[in-house]
Protein backbone atom coordinates (compact mmCIF):
# COMPACT_ATOMS: atom_id res chain seq x y z
CA UNK A 1 0.00 0.00 0.00
CA UNK A 2 1.48 3.26 -0.76
CA UNK A 3 2.01 5.98 1.14
CA UNK A 4 -0.20 9.04 1.73
CA UNK A 5 1.27 12.35 0.71
CA UNK A 6 2.74 14.57 3.71
CA UNK A 7 0.49 17.01 4.32
CA UNK A 8 2.53 20.60 5.70
CA UNK A 9 1.84 21.43 9.14
CA UNK A 10 3.27 23.92 11.56
CA UNK A 11 5.46 21.39 12.82
CA UNK A 12 7.68 21.31 9.46
CA UNK A 13 8.28 24.96 9.54
CA UNK A 14 8.69 25.84 13.17
CA UNK A 15 12.31 26.86 12.49
CA UNK A 16 11.68 29.01 9.98
CA UNK A 17 9.30 31.03 12.90
CA UNK A 18 12.44 31.62 14.65
CA UNK A 19 13.33 34.17 11.83
CA UNK A 20 12.39 37.71 11.47
CA UNK A 21 9.50 39.00 9.39
CA UNK A 22 11.51 40.58 6.78
CA UNK A 23 13.89 37.32 6.14
CA UNK A 24 9.96 35.34 5.70
CA UNK A 25 8.66 37.63 3.42
CA UNK A 26 11.58 37.84 1.66
CA UNK A 27 11.42 33.81 1.01
CA UNK A 28 7.17 34.00 -0.03
CA UNK A 29 7.48 36.70 -1.64
CA UNK A 30 9.54 34.23 -4.10
CA UNK A 31 6.60 31.95 -4.55
CA UNK A 32 3.98 32.09 -7.11
CA UNK A 33 0.51 32.60 -6.14
CA UNK A 34 -0.83 28.71 -6.37
CA UNK A 35 2.16 27.87 -4.13
CA UNK A 36 1.96 30.57 -1.96
CA UNK A 37 -1.76 29.93 -1.08
CA UNK A 38 -1.15 26.32 0.74
CA UNK A 39 1.04 28.16 3.22
CA UNK A 40 -1.27 30.30 4.25
CA UNK A 41 -3.05 27.24 5.90
CA UNK A 42 -0.40 26.33 7.92
CA UNK A 43 -0.55 28.58 11.18
CA UNK A 44 -2.11 32.13 11.82
CA UNK A 45 1.59 33.62 11.49
CA UNK A 46 2.21 32.06 8.25
CA UNK A 47 -1.65 33.06 7.17
CA UNK A 48 -1.02 36.79 8.10
CA UNK A 49 2.54 37.04 5.87
CA UNK A 50 1.12 35.02 2.94
CA UNK A 51 -2.24 37.63 2.94
CA UNK A 52 0.12 40.45 3.17
CA UNK A 53 2.18 39.30 0.18
CA UNK A 54 -0.92 38.56 -1.76
CA UNK A 55 -2.35 41.72 -1.03
CA UNK A 56 0.27 43.49 -2.47
CA UNK A 57 0.29 41.28 -5.37
CA UNK A 58 -3.49 42.01 -5.72
CA UNK A 59 -2.96 46.36 -5.99
CA UNK A 60 -0.12 46.04 -7.90
CA UNK A 61 -2.40 43.37 -10.72
CA UNK A 62 -5.08 45.98 -10.64
CA UNK A 63 -3.24 49.02 -11.14
CA UNK A 64 -1.80 47.68 -14.52
CA UNK A 65 -3.37 49.93 -17.43
CA UNK A 66 -2.56 48.00 -20.07
CA UNK A 67 -4.63 45.18 -19.18
CA UNK A 68 -8.73 44.74 -18.37
CA UNK A 69 -11.21 42.66 -17.93
CA UNK A 70 -13.62 41.66 -20.79
CA UNK A 71 -16.86 39.97 -20.23
CA UNK A 72 -19.37 38.27 -22.51
CA UNK A 73 -22.36 37.74 -21.82
CA UNK A 74 -25.05 37.01 -24.60
CA UNK A 75 -28.28 34.76 -24.86
CA UNK A 76 -27.27 31.67 -26.36
CA UNK A 77 -29.20 32.37 -29.76
CA UNK A 78 -26.49 35.55 -29.90
CA UNK A 79 -23.22 34.20 -29.76
CA UNK A 80 -21.97 36.36 -32.53
CA UNK A 81 -24.08 39.32 -32.48
CA UNK A 82 -23.36 40.40 -28.93
CA UNK A 83 -20.69 42.74 -28.08
CA UNK A 84 -18.34 42.16 -25.29
CA UNK A 85 -18.45 44.53 -22.12
CA UNK A 86 -14.92 45.70 -20.52
CA UNK A 87 -14.39 46.33 -16.65
CA UNK A 88 -11.65 48.76 -14.69
CA UNK A 89 -10.59 48.45 -11.20
CA UNK A 90 -12.22 50.30 -8.88
CA UNK A 91 -8.84 49.72 -6.46
CA UNK A 92 -11.62 48.10 -3.91
CA UNK A 93 -12.02 45.18 -2.39
CA UNK A 94 -14.95 43.44 -1.23
CA UNK A 95 -14.76 40.18 1.19
CA UNK A 96 -12.24 38.47 -0.62
CA UNK A 97 -13.18 39.58 -4.46
CA UNK A 98 -12.02 42.62 -6.52
CA UNK A 99 -14.58 45.21 -8.23
CA UNK A 100 -14.50 46.09 -11.14
CA UNK A 101 -16.70 49.08 -12.69
CA UNK A 102 -17.72 48.98 -16.59
CA UNK A 103 -16.22 51.73 -18.90
CA UNK A 104 -18.05 53.24 -21.29
CA UNK A 105 -18.02 51.62 -24.80
CA UNK A 106 -18.72 52.24 -28.03
CA UNK A 107 -22.18 50.11 -29.39
CA UNK A 108 -20.62 47.42 -31.89
CA UNK A 109 -21.50 47.26 -35.31
CA UNK A 110 -23.45 44.01 -34.89
CA UNK A 111 -26.17 45.36 -32.75
CA UNK A 112 -29.53 45.07 -34.32
CA UNK A 113 -32.88 46.43 -33.08
CA UNK A 114 -35.12 43.67 -33.33
CA UNK A 115 -38.21 44.62 -31.05
CA UNK A 116 -39.30 41.87 -28.74
CA UNK A 117 -43.31 40.68 -28.27
CA UNK A 118 -42.51 41.95 -24.80
CA UNK A 119 -41.97 45.52 -25.25
CA UNK A 120 -39.53 48.03 -26.77
CA UNK A 121 -36.61 46.68 -25.49
CA UNK A 122 -33.68 44.96 -27.91
CA UNK A 123 -34.08 41.51 -28.49
CA UNK A 124 -31.90 38.46 -26.70
CA UNK A 125 -29.31 38.73 -29.45
CA UNK A 126 -28.85 43.15 -29.16
CA UNK A 127 -28.67 43.35 -25.48
CA UNK A 128 -25.98 44.58 -24.13
CA UNK A 129 -26.12 48.62 -24.70
CA UNK A 130 -25.00 51.95 -23.07
CA UNK A 131 -28.15 54.29 -22.74
CA UNK A 132 -28.07 57.92 -22.45
CA UNK A 133 -27.41 57.71 -19.03
CA UNK A 134 -23.99 56.29 -19.80
CA UNK A 135 -25.35 52.66 -17.95
CA UNK A 136 -24.32 49.39 -19.39
CA UNK A 137 -26.97 46.98 -19.14
CA UNK A 138 -28.49 43.76 -20.19
CA UNK A 139 -31.81 42.99 -21.02
CA UNK A 140 -33.60 39.54 -20.13
CA UNK A 141 -36.53 38.84 -22.45
CA UNK A 142 -38.86 36.18 -21.21
CA UNK A 143 -42.03 34.75 -23.49
CA UNK A 144 -44.95 33.70 -22.07
CA UNK A 145 -44.21 30.14 -21.29
CA UNK A 146 -40.64 30.60 -20.24
CA UNK A 147 -40.07 30.16 -16.52
CA UNK A 148 -36.44 31.57 -16.97
CA UNK A 149 -34.37 32.34 -19.42
CA UNK A 150 -29.98 32.02 -20.02
CA UNK A 151 -26.97 34.00 -20.22
CA UNK A 152 -23.78 32.48 -21.94
CA UNK A 153 -20.73 34.69 -19.57
CA UNK A 154 -16.94 34.37 -19.92
CA UNK A 155 -14.87 36.47 -18.77
CA UNK A 156 -11.36 37.35 -19.85
CA UNK A 157 -8.13 39.15 -18.82
CA UNK A 158 -6.99 40.69 -21.89
CA UNK A 159 -3.77 42.81 -23.19
CA UNK A 160 -4.43 45.60 -25.49
CA UNK A 161 -1.92 46.94 -27.96
CA UNK A 162 -2.25 48.80 -30.79
CA UNK A 163 -4.46 49.58 -33.09
CA UNK A 164 -7.24 48.81 -30.70
CA UNK A 165 -9.69 45.78 -30.58
CA UNK A 166 -6.25 43.60 -30.64
CA UNK A 167 -5.00 42.01 -28.10
CA UNK A 168 -1.71 40.59 -27.34
CA UNK A 169 -2.91 37.57 -24.90
CA UNK A 170 -6.19 36.76 -23.54
CA UNK A 171 -6.65 35.13 -20.55
CA UNK A 172 -10.05 33.31 -19.80
CA UNK A 173 -10.68 34.16 -15.59
CA UNK A 174 -13.85 31.80 -15.77
CA UNK A 175 -12.55 28.46 -16.89
CA UNK A 176 -14.60 28.62 -20.55
CA UNK A 177 -17.99 29.39 -20.71
CA UNK A 178 -20.90 29.30 -17.80
CA UNK A 179 -24.49 29.41 -19.12
CA UNK A 180 -26.36 31.14 -16.12
CA UNK A 181 -29.87 30.39 -15.50
CA UNK A 182 -32.03 33.81 -14.69
CA UNK A 183 -35.25 32.81 -13.13
CA UNK A 184 -38.57 34.78 -13.91
CA UNK A 185 -39.74 34.53 -9.77
CA UNK A 186 -35.87 35.91 -8.72
CA UNK A 187 -36.06 39.16 -11.61
CA UNK A 188 -39.66 39.98 -10.13
CA UNK A 189 -38.30 40.08 -6.75
CA UNK A 190 -35.01 42.10 -7.22
CA UNK A 191 -37.46 44.28 -9.35
CA UNK A 192 -39.77 44.84 -6.40
CA UNK A 193 -36.59 45.74 -4.04
CA UNK A 194 -34.31 47.67 -6.57
CA UNK A 195 -34.94 50.94 -5.46
CA UNK A 196 -31.87 50.42 -2.75
CA UNK A 197 -28.93 51.62 -3.04
CA UNK A 198 -26.96 48.47 -3.29
CA UNK A 199 -27.58 46.42 -6.30
CA UNK A 200 -27.85 42.65 -6.17
CA UNK A 201 -24.96 39.97 -6.75
CA UNK A 202 -25.81 37.39 -9.91
CA UNK A 203 -23.19 34.68 -9.69
CA UNK A 204 -21.89 34.00 -13.16
CA UNK A 205 -21.06 30.23 -11.78
CA UNK A 206 -21.79 27.62 -9.06
CA UNK A 207 -18.45 28.05 -6.86
CA UNK A 208 -18.89 32.11 -6.28
CA UNK A 209 -15.75 33.16 -8.29
CA UNK A 210 -17.40 35.50 -10.63
CA UNK A 211 -20.41 37.99 -9.86
CA UNK A 212 -22.30 40.67 -11.05
CA UNK A 213 -23.74 43.80 -9.17
CA UNK A 214 -27.11 44.93 -11.15
CA UNK A 215 -29.97 46.17 -10.72
CA UNK A 216 -33.68 44.49 -11.81
CA UNK A 217 -35.35 47.17 -13.27
CA UNK A 218 -39.29 46.91 -14.13
CA UNK A 219 -40.33 45.14 -16.92
CA UNK A 220 -41.74 46.74 -20.32
CA UNK A 221 -45.28 46.02 -20.55
CA UNK A 222 -46.18 42.77 -22.71
CA UNK A 223 -48.91 41.92 -24.87
CA UNK A 224 -52.64 43.15 -23.31
CA UNK A 225 -54.49 39.98 -23.95
CA UNK A 226 -53.20 36.68 -22.59
CA UNK A 227 -54.51 33.15 -21.76
CA UNK A 228 -56.03 32.42 -18.04
CA UNK A 229 -53.04 30.74 -16.26
CA UNK A 230 -50.40 32.08 -18.31
CA UNK A 231 -47.83 34.67 -17.03
CA UNK A 232 -46.98 37.81 -19.19
CA UNK A 233 -44.39 38.23 -22.29
CA UNK A 234 -41.80 40.48 -20.45
CA UNK A 235 -38.43 42.08 -20.55
CA UNK A 236 -36.11 42.79 -17.74
CA UNK A 237 -33.44 45.70 -17.75
CA UNK A 238 -30.17 44.50 -15.35
CA UNK A 239 -28.31 47.63 -15.13
CA UNK A 240 -24.44 46.44 -14.60
CA UNK A 241 -23.15 48.16 -11.42
CA UNK A 242 -19.82 46.03 -11.28
CA UNK A 243 -18.12 43.00 -11.64
CA UNK A 244 -16.93 40.88 -8.96
CA UNK A 245 -14.12 38.35 -9.44
CA UNK A 246 -12.72 36.65 -6.71
CA UNK A 247 -8.87 37.59 -5.50
CA UNK A 248 -7.03 34.39 -6.09
CA UNK A 249 -8.49 33.22 -9.60
CA UNK A 250 -7.52 37.32 -10.85
CA UNK A 251 -4.15 36.57 -9.24
CA UNK A 252 -3.67 33.37 -11.09
CA UNK A 253 -4.85 35.20 -14.42
CA UNK A 254 -2.50 37.90 -13.91
CA UNK A 255 0.65 36.15 -13.12
CA UNK A 256 -0.30 33.47 -16.10
CA UNK A 257 -0.55 36.58 -18.47
CA UNK A 258 2.41 38.03 -17.37
CA UNK A 259 4.44 34.85 -17.88
CA UNK A 260 3.20 34.98 -21.59
CA UNK A 261 4.49 38.20 -22.57
CA UNK A 262 7.66 37.21 -23.35
CA UNK A 263 6.49 34.23 -25.50
CA UNK A 264 3.77 36.38 -27.29
CA UNK A 265 5.28 39.27 -28.22
CA UNK A 266 4.36 38.53 -31.78
CA UNK A 267 0.80 36.70 -31.42
CA UNK A 268 -2.45 38.83 -31.68
CA UNK A 269 -6.10 38.12 -31.35
CA UNK A 270 -8.11 40.14 -32.98
CA UNK A 271 -11.84 41.60 -31.31
CA UNK A 272 -14.67 41.38 -33.95
CA UNK A 273 -16.63 43.97 -32.94
CA UNK A 274 -14.11 46.76 -32.61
Amino acid sequence: MAPLPHVPTASDFAGLLCFPNEILIQLLSDLPTRALLPVAAVCHHFRDLALGILRARLLKATALKEQSLMLECYHPSAQYTSAPIYFESQNQFYTGYSRFRPTKRERSIRDRYRPHPAGLGLAQGESNRLDSASTVSQEVALDSYELFSQLCTATHLVRDSRPPGVFRSVINVSRGVQVVRVWRDWLAERAVTSSSSVGHILWLDSKQKIGLRVQVKEPSAGPAIINQGEDPAVTYTLEIEELLVRNTYLLLAVEESLSRQDLSHRTFVVNPFT
